[in-house]
């Protein structure tokens, strides 16, 4: 099986690569597989088309079993493991049978580990879409110039996977945008939203100006005490003109000049029975 575009999981790096080319003779036309092995192991050494390595400290493994063979088979079953069931009861299970998965893990000290290689497939063209470090080390390998910008910054799955595709851009749909009557009423609406505004502060400015100012008096007429409305037709008439109250501005008048003749001492009452007598000169 090949993953073709693809790039090797995490764990794995490619071990090997192979080139097909469809024209031989141009070289043109071909695209790349590669063998993704276990990260420490080598491919082809010792097992053609094998990831290998050597075992130089202890490692656990599963040991091979031999099994007899099935009724009617006379070779002898080799296996890492394998699933037998033995019979419990009838009313056990669905069959009255129950299954044991058997397996022999052993430890050993030397020799060869193989195992099979994931193998993933590409052109040229599909490494723009692979990560940057890993575009960048197959691009060393196999020749190729590669622009560091154009390998996407992502890093592998845990699992082989198809390269990705940059998705297209959608076009914009036409009812997205405004039309040029949709744009130039809300302009007008905007600019005669301003209009109004400054025309209502306008307005309370005048009307705050006109409160605070003092009110003019009438110049050298004092107002009646019942200068009203209602009570306008009983006025008087003075000279033609409507009477007025005199003026109450207080005011210093300055004393005659004749002679004031002071009496000594304190002022004395005279009796009640006493009249005061003008004399009449005449």
């Amino acid at each position: 099986m090949t993953f073709n575009p693809g790039v090797c999981p995490e764990g794995r790096t490619v071990a090997e690569i192979t080139l097909y080319l469809y024209d031989r003779t141009t070289r043109a036309g071909g695209f790349y597989q590669g063998s993704c092995c276990p990260t420490g192991m080598s491919f082809g050494t010792q097992s053609e088309k094998r990831c290998v390595s050597d075992i130089t400290k202890p490692l656990r493994v599963f040991d091979l079993m031999t099994r007899a063979p099935y009724s009617g088979n006379t070779d002898w079953i080799t296996d890492y493991e394998f699933v037998t069931s033995s019979f419990v009861s009838s009313g056990f299970g669905e069959d009255g049978s129950s299954t044991i998965t058997a397996s022999n893990i052993t430890t050993i000290l030397w020799g060869t580990a193989i195992a099979d290689p994931i193998v993933v497939g590409w052109q040229v063209e599909h490494m723009s879409n692979f990560p940057s470090a890993y575009a960048s080390s197959l691009a060393e390998k196999i020749g190729v110039a590669l622009a560091v910008s154009s390998a996407a910054p992502t890093s592998s799955s845990s699992v082989p996977r198809q390269a990705d595709t940059p998705l297209p851009t959608p076009p914009q749909s036409p009812h997205n945008r405004l039309s040029i009557g949709a744009q130039a009423g809300i302009g007008a609406g905007v600019a005669l939203g301003s209009i109004m505004l400054g025309a209502m502060v306008l307005f309370i400015l005048r009307r705050k100006s006109a409160l605070a100012a003092p009110t003019p008096e009438t110049s050298g007429v004092a107002e009646m005490e019942d200068h009203d409305h209602m009570l306008a037709s009983k006025k008087w008439y003075l000279f033609g003109k409507w009477r007025n109250e005199h003026d109450g501005e207080e005011r210093r008048h300055e004393l005659d000049s004749r002679s004031v003749n002071v009496i000594p001492g304190p002022p004395v009452e005279l009796p009640a029975n006493e009249l005061w007598q003008h004399n009449d000169p005449h």
